[in-house]
């Protein structure tokens, strides 16, 4: 019987002296977490300061509209010349305004219908688009 008390002292010895290992580690680890929760507070305090400084510089916001009590921004109208631009010059011959509206996916949006339309009539008053029977293009290179 000696030789099973002999294993049972070497096994709770053994035990003693992991549980003391596994109580340093437990210790270290909750400094190092301390520590990971005092460098996010520091992140998060630098994170702040950018955003309060891009704030205060950032530049005028845009334009929102309320429609259906949602809140939408409003481009300008250099956005739709350019898409409507973009279009016309991909076409090899000229585009109908109902061509142009469909290849902008706006055919039954009154709204960006009108915008297309009024995107045309201002590319057409500053001559970088022409308008011949019907037919928008862009005009020839001099």
């Amino acid at each position: 019987m000696d030789v099973i008390s002999d294993i049972e002292q070497q096994i709770g010895k053994a035990r003693d002296a992991l549980d003391g290992k596994r109580a340093e580690l437990v210790e270290q680890q909750m400094k190092i977490v301390d520590q990971i929760t005092e460098l996010d507070r520091q992140i998060a305090a630098l994170d702040a300061m950018v955003q309060a400084k891009s704030r205060s510089q950032s530049p005028r916001q845009p334009r929102t509209q309320r429609t259906n009590g949602v809140h939408r921004t409003r481009s300008g109208n250099g956005d739709m010349s350019g898409k409507v631009l973009d279009v016309i010059s991909r076409a090899e011959t000229g585009m109908r305004r109902a061509d142009i509206i469909n290849a902008m996916g706006a055919h039954g949006d009154a709204r960006t219908s009108a915008s297309i339309s009024s995107a045309l009539v201002a590319l057409k008053k500053t001559q970088r688009i022409k308008h011949e029977d019907g037919f928008y293009s862009l005009p020839m290179p001099n």
